[in-house]
């Protein structure tokens, strides 16, 4: 009996498709969650969470303030400028 993929890998895999595909400025909160969670376009995905926060500090596209936890679990020291 084969084993079936976790439904988690394949909401991954149908995201980061359509994901490939956006503009910056069509970019939303769990976009920008999940970039920052993969560490996939990280400088992208900071610069804009920054603009979201500016004007709504608890944006959240599960919970109020999950931008703002997404963004302070980045590693700085793994940032290049």
């Amino acid at each position: 009996m084969a084993q079936e993929q976790p439904q988690a890998d394949y909401a991954l895999d149908e995201w980061y498709n359509t994901f490939l595909n956006k503009d910056r400025t069509e970019l939303d909160i769990t976009d920008l969650c999940r970039m920052i969670q993969q560490n996939i376009f990280i400088e992208v995905a900071i610069d804009k969470a920054v603009e979201v926060l500016k004007h709504n500090p608890l944006a959240g596209d599960v919970y109020d303030g999950q931008l703002v936890e997404a963004l302070f679990s980045v590693d700085m020291e793994k940032i290049t400028e």
